[in-house]
């Protein structure tokens, strides 16, 4: 990993950024912001920054590793709007954060030390609870998942106790959530399950480019997204230096061709060629399926704006499969 300099633009350091901090400031922007204490390697709060771009993330974690692998992310992505702190939730929150600036507070699974001799090491105390009543804005959520019953009641009893919060109203809201799955968008589930060489079509979101460590060539993470999800891809030099002036104008869909490299907790493309739909437009065939449970109004309503949208010469048949077998219809 590079040195934490290199990533300055994506982690709070109160040795520079003096407390109380200035949100305002560091985001550049009024945007709400968001919370999560213990964020781990950054993947959720991370994900909720890719699809709300308006809106303003930070998060707390005492892992210093962790805390590395989560501004490392956010840099691949190129994301504006999310900060992390290697900081120790435990400390007076008073002291670093102004009041009544969270919109939302997220914690994710905190360790329930059920051992009764280090239950004194438990995150969520009558003392953090106050403190987070004055970081947060009167209609504020705080959103805590955990899969430990017995922590789950304490956790009640606490926010009781504190005589500050009202459960399951408008005002400071407390929820207690059965353990979510990690969201999984179209694009994984298709690449997980097929594991082979596919082709998607999307928009790009976002594009990094990067040096390689030699010097001697480029690579990109890219983010493709569609109306429904988004993957990262990674292109190398060849295929980046052909393609980056269409990669560049985010403006023209492009079809991808790619080979899934699914991890432990992702999915990403190695992109093997790239096409702008502009380029399509020449007088060939475009072929659009449809299934069964794709075939709505409110589907064909789309690919209508779509094709209003980006006009061109080619013809389009659009395959619709229903029980009584393929329909197929030129546009």
């Amino acid at each position: 990993m590079k040195d934490l300099s290199y990533y300055r633009d994506y982690y709070i350091d109160l040795s520079v950024d003096l407390p109380p901090l200035n949100l305002k400031t560091i985001f550049n922007n009024t945007h709400e912001v968001s919370l999560e204490i213990g964020f781990g390697e950054g993947d959720f709060l991370i994900e909720l920054a890719m699809y709300h771009p308006l809106q303003n993330f930070i998060g707390l974690e005492i892992k210093k590793n962790r805390f590395k692998k989560a501004i490392s992310h956010a840099s691949s992505l190129g994301l504006k709007n999310i900060r992390f702190m290697h900081f120790d939730a435990s400390i007076d929150l008073l002291q670093v954060f102004e009041q009544d600036i969270f919109s939302q507070v997220f914690i994710n699974f905190p360790d329930p030390w059920p051992k009764k001799r280090h239950q004194k090491h438990r995150i969520i105390k009558n003392d953090l609870l106050k403190q987070l009543y004055k970081i947060t804005r009167q209609c504020c959520q705080i959103k805590i998942a955990t899969d430990h019953k017995e922590y789950s009641d304490l956790i009640l009893e606490e926010f009781r106790d504190t005589d500050l919060y009202s459960l399951n109203s408008s005002l400071k809201y407390f929820g207690s959530y059965s353990k979510p799955q990690r969201t999984i968008t179209k694009f994984e589930r298709q690449f997980i399950k097929e594991r082979r060489e596919i082709t998607i079509a999307g928009v790009v979101r976002s594009l990094v480019i990067k040096t390689t460590k030699s010097g001697s060539g480029i690579f990109a993470n890219l983010v493709l997204e569609d109306m429904k999800g988004s993957v990262e891809v990674v292109i190398f030099d060849k295929l980046l230096r052909k393609t980056q002036h269409i990669l560049e104008e985010k403006a023209e869909p492009i079809i991808l061709k790619g080979m899934a490299e699914p991890s432990e907790d992702q999915v990403k493309l190695r992109s093997l060629d790239i096409i702008s739909l502009r380029s399509m437009r020449n007088g060939s065939t475009v072929h659009i399926n449809f299934d069964k449970s794709s075939s709505t109004r409110d589907h064909f309503e789309q690919l209508r704006d779509i094709l209003d949208k980006y006009p061109g010469s080619c013809e389009v048949h659009v395959h619709i499969n229903t029980d009584d077998g393929e329909s197929v219809v030129e546009v």
